[in-house]
């Protein structure tokens, strides 16, 4: 049985993930693949869709509505796959196995 791994959006949701498709598709024969629009698991409102406005609104108790949200879909061990940018710098992916964070810039 393939494991479940958890594929999380960027700041930007699922409007502008059109990165994913890759991923699902290089991944899609090892996992049993899931995928979640962090503006809808955060409740962000998108009504002003800015790198800005949705930052602030992150930061602002919607990664904490967002991880809730997240721990109530799923139960259990799982993977996680989430697109990060640090410091508006390089991006980073960051994989989660086990409680294990291994990050692989690009």
């Amino acid at each position: 049985m393939k494991p479940k791994l958890i594929i999380l959006s960027d700041l930007w949701g699922k409007k502008k993930s059109d990165w994913v498709a890759y991923y699902i598709k290089e991944l899609q024969d090892h996992f049993v693949l899931q995928y979640y629009d962090c503006c809808e698991l955060g409740a962000l409102d998108t009504s002003t869709y800015t790198e800005e406005n949705l930052h602030k609104q992150f930061t602002n108790r919607g990664i904490d509505r967002a991880v809730q949200n997240l721990l109530t879909l799923e139960k259990g061990k799982i993977h996680i796959l989430d697109w990060l940018e640090i410091g508006y710098k390089k991006p980073e992916y960051i994989i989660i196995i086990r409680g294990f964070i291994n990050k692989v810039t690009i």
